[in-house]
């Protein structure tokens, strides 16, 4: 469900008009399916329908602003039709809040977000690992995870400052976000521990991904105050089976492997 309200958002920002922005929502619907028309309305309203309903009421919606503009002679645009709609022929909007969206959405990320490193915060990342969990046991579905560490952490903040460690953390949380696919979830776990969930992917797939983001980090290197700091990090993969059937166990596999990989010398991913 992120991933459609990410692609929503990324509409609604970049559409040049209702026309376009109409034909780019209807596409993500027509890809993602019903499910799709319960976020781009709630993206929009605020409003908690189920699919069918807001199947149903955004096809209503684009007939009534084409009846509306064809009525008052000019163009009528998306976001008075929705208001419109809700307001009055459904009244399910007591106190519209379609004119907020940038309010509402910039609430919805940092309830969501870690502040400093733009990933998804524990609990964000929590409740989305256990709906890819259940999605890959329902379906059967290969399920990894990577969990990171960043080796010498400590030393960064005591050698350079504790802001220098904020950047740190930053530049690295920038990698894994640039190198992860589209469908993966990337979140600070804790501290310096941030996690990978790559949904359909096998252990020896998120190797691949995992070994990517090791050597750009390792390559990546940034100066603060006149010294140069170089990072490296290390990780430990987990992949859903019959041993790792919960979540907690799932993490916790992981995170033995990234202590596995300090103990052979760090900067590897196990």
């Amino acid at each position: 469900m992120l991933q459609i309200r990410e692609a929503v958002l990324t509409c609604l920002n970049q559409a040049e008009n209702d026309e376009k922005l109409i034909i780019a929502l209807n596409s993500i619907a027509g890809q993602a399916g019903v499910e799709a028309y319960q976020i781009i309305l709630h993206v929009l309203t605020h409003l908690d329908l189920d699919h069918q309903k807001a199947e149903t009421s955004w096809k209503e919606i684009i007939t009534l602003q084409a009846d509306m503009t064809e009525a008052l002679g000019r163009p009528i645009s998306l976001r008075t039709a929705i208001c419109d709609y809700f307001c009055s022929v459904h009244k399910s909007l007591k106190n519209p809040k379609v004119v907020e969206i940038h309010v509402f959405e910039r609430t919805l990320k940092n309830s969501k977000y870690d502040s400093l490193t733009n990933m998804l915060n524990r609990q964000a990342l929590d409740e989305l690992l256990n709906n890819e969990l259940n999605r890959a046991r329902r379906h059967k579905l290969d399920l990894s995870i990577i969990f990171f560490d960043i080796d010498n952490f400590k030393s960064v903040n005591d050698i350079h400052g504790h802001q220098a460690g904020d950047e740190a953390l930053r530049r690295i949380a920038g990698i894994i976000l640039h190198e992860k696919r589209q469908e993966d979830i990337a979140g600070r776990y804790g501290g310096e521990e941030l996690l990978l969930v790559l949904p359909e992917t096998s252990k020896q797939n998120s190797n691949i991904i995992g070994e990517r983001i090791r050597a750009s980090v390792e390559n990546m290197a940034f100066t603060w105050e006149g010294k140069e700091v170089k990072l490296t990090l290390s990780g430990g993969i987990a992949s859903f089976g019959e041993e790792t059937a919960d979540v907690l166990t799932l993490v916790r596999k992981a995170d033995n492997a990234v202590y596995k990989a300090k103990g052979q010398g760090k900067n590897r991913i196990l």
